[in-house]
């Protein structure tokens, strides 16, 4: 089984930070069935550890005699990547609602490519200019050769809908492409996240070559995976 090294870095509450005898940090992480694959008590700002493909929730809390400081984190597993995450623990943390995941290779020669989730509303028409896009909130997060989006269901979704969800490919020459990817990848589950991967390869960037930039791009896509959890 591929595994890829997974690498945490905690920061601790304005209330703890600085603290002589600052308490130890909690560390879990669940897999789809709620199954917990790590946990480790930690005094460090940082950890590692390793995991096979798919999506789990991060949580990490810290605890004294006056106060308890939390953070929680859904994030994606791509087979064979390294990542990081970043985990900020808060005194009082805002609620963290099921997000849809898009993650994706990306072949380290179209390391230019940044690949970008961008929303659009009903303005969005194939082969047309595109509106400008919604301001939704989106976690977006590129290495070397993956990138990570994270989106955050929000009443604006369904205001604006139909939502055109695309991913914004850079080319070498500094322009944009967006590509329309299927709707049920804006998908918002109830029992977890809705985790969704598009490959940024070779035959994606030659369809790309010699197409406008800033329009709406209805592709043929092949090699997509769609996983509720």
């Amino acid at each position: 089984m591929a595994l890829s090294h997974i690498v945490v870095h905690l920061a601790m509450c304005a209330a703890m930070q600085g603290s002589a005898g600052s308490p130890p940090v909690h560390f879990v992480v669940t897999d789809k069935v709620n199954k917990p694959v790590i946990e480790q008590t930690v005094r460090d700002d940082t950890l590692e550890f390793d995991l096979p493909w798919g999506v789990y929730l991060a949580r990490a809390q810290a605890r004294n005699a006056r106060t308890s400081c939390s953070d929680m984190q859904y994030f994606a597993v791509l087979a064979d990547h390294d990542r990081t995450l970043s985990l900020k623990l808060q005194h009082s943390p805002p609620g963290m609602p099921m997000p849809t995941l898009v993650i994706g290779n990306v072949p380290l020669t179209f390391g230019y490519a940044q690949p970008a989730i961008v929303l659009f509303g009903k303005g969005a028409r194939c082969n047309q200019p595109l509106p400008p896009p919604l301001d939704l909130q989106i976690r977006q997060e590129n290495d070397a050769t993956a990138y990570y989006a994270t989106i955050f269901p929000s009443p604006d979704i369904a205001r604006y809908a139909p939502i055109t969800m695309t991913m914004r490919i850079n080319d070498a020459q500094g322009g944009s492409h967006y590509v329309r990817l299927p709707s049920n990848f804006l998908t918002f589950a109830r029992t977890g996240p809705n985790l969704d991967q598009f490959d940024v390869g070779e035959g994606l960037m030659d369809d790309l070559a010699g197409k406008p930039e800033d329009t709406l791009l209805c592709l043929r896509i092949f090699e997509t995976t769609t996983e509720v959890h």
